[in-house]
C-alpha cells in the first residue's frame, strides 16, 4: 500500500507483547512511501522521546529562558552538541568495555615468555 501525494493516512499499530493495545498515528508520507516504512518510523518516536527525556536531565535542554530567538538557538545548539557529545563518548565506553582487558599473563603468553619465566620474576 502505498501513499499518494498530499493525502493523509491513518496508521494503526498493534503492540507484540498485548494484541490487544492498538497505538494510532495520523501519518503524512510522500508518494510511494511503504507501508513497513511508515510503521518504522512510528516505532521511532520511543527513542526521540526517551533522547529528549535525556537531554532535559543531562544537559539542561528545557533550562533556558526565551528572551530572544538567537539565545533560544544558541543555547539549543550548545545543548545539543553536548548530549551529542556524551551520547558518542557513551557509546565509546560501552564498546571498549565489551572487550577484555590484557592481563599480564596474557602479555607474557604472547611474548613467548612461559610459566617458569614469570615464577622467577
Amino acid at each position: 500500500m502505498t501513499p499518494g501525494a498530499g493525502s493523509a493516512l491513518v496508521l494503526m499499530r498493534r503492540s507484540c507483547h498485548d494484541p490487544e493495545d492498538l497505538t494510532f498515528y495520523l501519518a503524512f508520507a510522500p508518494a510511494g512511501t511503504r507501508l513497513e516504512a511508515l510503521a518504522r518510523v512510528a516505532g521511532r518516536r520511543w527513542a526521540i522521546e526517551e533522547a529528549f527525556a535525556q537531554g532535559k536531565g543531562e544537559v539542561g535542554l528545557d533550562q533556558y529562558e526565551v528572551r530572544s530567538w538567537v539565545g533560544w538557538h544558541r543555547h539549543m545548539t550548545l545543548a545539543m552538541v553536548a548530549l551529542a557529545l556524551l551520547a558518542l563518548t557513551r557509546a565509546r565506553l560501552f564498546a571498549r568495555s565489551a572487550c577484555p582487558r590484557p592481563t599480564m599473563t596474557a602479555f607474557k603468553k604472547s611474548r613467548g615468555l612461559g610459566p617458569a619465566v614469570a615464577a622467577d620474576s
